[in-house]
């Protein structure tokens, strides 16, 4: 990696960048197709159902959140390449925290309803 140039390093930087938001972007998907499906179905999935669909849901995300963390440490080295170069990028962490937090929340809520936010109501 040293061996690349400061322009190239930042495009592989954005290139990351691009690919981390489009990965979120499915991740919400997802995440809204499981609570669509899991409230249109709800008096058709039995237990087993709703077990399979939490655990399909938490592996999708599971390997999402897997690249992600690829491709942060990928941008974490090319920016400690361009710091080397004196061209430092600042990383912005911030961002990361609330990508997490988001998730975290996000996946907690999906399989709160999937097993009991999309029951009967009065039952």
């Amino acid at each position: 990696m040293e061996s690349l140039q400061v322009f190239e390093a930042l495009e592989l930087i954005r290139m990351n960048e691009s690919a981390m938001r489009e990965l979120f972007e499915v991740w919400l998907s997802i995440t809204f197709a499981t609570i669509v499906a899991s409230f249109a179905g709800r008096d058709q999935l039995t237990k087993v159902m709703r077990i399979l669909g939490g655990c399909l849901y938490v592996i999708a995300t599971f390997t999402l959140v897997s690249a992600w963390m690829n491709y942060g440490a990928s941008n974490s080295e090319l920016a400690g390449v361009l710091a080397a170069k004196g061209a430092a990028q600042p990383i912005p962490w911030i961002t990361g925290i609330g990508y997490i937090s988001l998730v975290v929340l996000g996946v907690g809520t999906t399989l709160y309803f999937i097993f009991y936010g999309s029951g009967r109501r009065g039952v």
